[in-house]
């Protein structure tokens, strides 16, 4: 896998946009995950804070509140002066400008006290709006707006991943948004089948996914076979609904549906996956090209400290020991394979829960219309739900407490906080720049395509 030296790897994502229009106050009330009723930024408590290693784009209207904030006074104009970078390239039509960032990756207006320099001096109307909203997300479908978080931050990450009902979405009370925005839009057109029903679709996912008494791997698969079941006539511009097919391809798609939620459907599939006997050494090794790949372009500390550091902890157990010996995929497999056994013995239901919820607030953070079939959806989802699953599992906080004594407290404790450090920093560093998994799907997709085998393989590991 490469990367082009070209790319930028801290542009924040390019979901953080304002060029759609915000739903009217007639509308409905937006649909919020759970865990954003209750989200609040952390601000100097925070242990790695949204305004470093990334740059953060500035659209037109953003420029502008900032423009019309900071130039009341000869000292704001000043610092607008030394704060925006005009005219930077982007394929964002809409992005004008930049925030500078430091030596150290971060914004030049961020405080030694951890705070805003512009919303503490110039007031929270003159943020450009990827500031303003971050972490919350809004997508819009079928008409309602939904309020979801990024798990690139570290408060969202916790109130979204270590609680039931975390990414589980309801109607608000209250507008969670600090002001109108859209980031995406799913059009609801009839003539669109695959977005048209991708509301029906998405939500029969988020329950296989979130299925109790079945591990995510498992769940996984069971997600992958509805996906090969319906691949044939579900996918991006299909003409299977058109005319007089539209009602045999709705009947089956409706049949599908149901199939996929039966008790007996599920129990095959969880006995023929649970008697599957496979290897990972190809899917560690996708992993470490993926974190490799990430590497080589300007990266935070926080993310080159996790990486070395699970390698360090793996190297450990390679015979010989770690000074200049580098583990094999071979070998990284055999130590993931029996540390994933040991977390699942001593803290099996944290660690479903955790990663559960990752798979199920993917699905609402990134519609499956961005991929061309549910089968390329879910491999996406898989990828990253392996390669955080690795990261977590071979933590050496993780190993050091698996060397201890059982205790349920202390061993669920280190978990979620292994799990939260590994998912927010691979979501900050990789999971807003899809060309890094960009380039593993396009591999994919030359080299055969989304197969439920593959699926199946990617389960297994996790």
């Amino acid at each position: 896998m490469s990367i082009s030296p070209g790319s930028d790897p801290w542009v924040a994502h390019s979901s953080l946009r304002s060029s759609e229009p915000a739903p009217s106050c007639a509308e409905p009330p937006p649909l919020a995950m759970a865990a954003m009723e209750s989200f609040s930024c952390l601000a100097e408590r925070c242990e790695d804070s949204c305004c470093r290693d990334w740059i953060i784009p500035i659209d037109r209207e953003s420029f502008e509140r900032m423009r019309r904030g900071m130039t009341v006074t000869p000292e704001g104009r000043e610092r607008l002066v030394r704060l925006v970078v005009v005219g930077q390239p982007s394929g964002d039509t809409d992005r004008m400008a930049v925030l500078k960032v430091n030596d150290q990756g971060a914004c030049t207006m961020l405080g030694t006290d951890q705070r805003c320099g512009i919303q503490t001096e110039f007031g929270e109307a003159t943020l450009p709006t990827a500031c303003s909203i971050f972490p919350r997300t809004a997508l819009a479908v079928a008409g309602r707006l939904e309020v979801g978080g990024d798990l690139a931050c570290p408060e969202v990450s916790r109130l979204v991943l270590l609680t039931k009902n975390g990414p589980d979405l309801a109607d608000s009370r209250r507008s969670l948004m600090p002001r109108a925005y859209v980031g995406r839009v799913v059009n609801p057109d009839p003539g669109d089948a695959y977005a048209y029903h991708l509301p029906a679709v998405r939500d029969r996912l988020f329950r296989l996914l979130g299925l109790p008494n079945h591990p995510p791997g498992a769940r996984l698969v069971f997600a992958a076979d509805f996906a090969e079941a319906v691949g044939s006539f579900y996918y991006a511009n299909t003409p299977e609904f058109s005319g007089t097919q539209n009602r045999f391809s709705e009947r089956r798609l409706d049949e599908e549906m149901r199939t996929a939620l039966t008790a007996d459907h599920q129990r095959s599939l969880a006995d023929d996956f649970t008697g599957l006997r496979s290897t990972g050494e190809g899917t560690v090794a996708m992993i470490v090209t993926l974190l490799s790949e990430r590497q080589r372009l300007p990266h935070s500390a926080r993310f080159a400290d996790l990486v070395r550091d699970v390698m360090t902890s793996i190297q450990k157990e390679v015979p010989g020991g770690p000074v200049g010996i580098v583990a094999s995929p071979a070998t990284m497999w055999q130590v993931y394979a029996r540390r994933r056994e040991a977390v699942n013995v001593r803290a099996g239901a944290r660690s479903d829960l955790i990663f559960g919820n990752f798979a199920r607030h993917f699905l609402l953070r990134s519609p499956h219309t961005d991929s061309a079939t549910l089968s390329e959806h879910l491999y996406r989802l898989a990828i990253q739900l392996a390669a955080v699953r690795f990261l977590t599992v071979t933590h050496p906080d993780l190993e050091a407490r698996l060397a201890a004594p059982p205790d349920a407290a202390a061993d669920e404790a280190v978990l979620s906080r292994v799990a939260i450090h590994a998912i927010q920093t691979f979501s900050k560093a990789i999971g807003h720049h899809r060309q890094y998994l960009d380039t593993i799907i396009h591999s994919r997709r030359q080299s055969g395509g989304f197969s439920f085998g593959q699926l199946v393989m990617l389960a297994r590991f996790i």
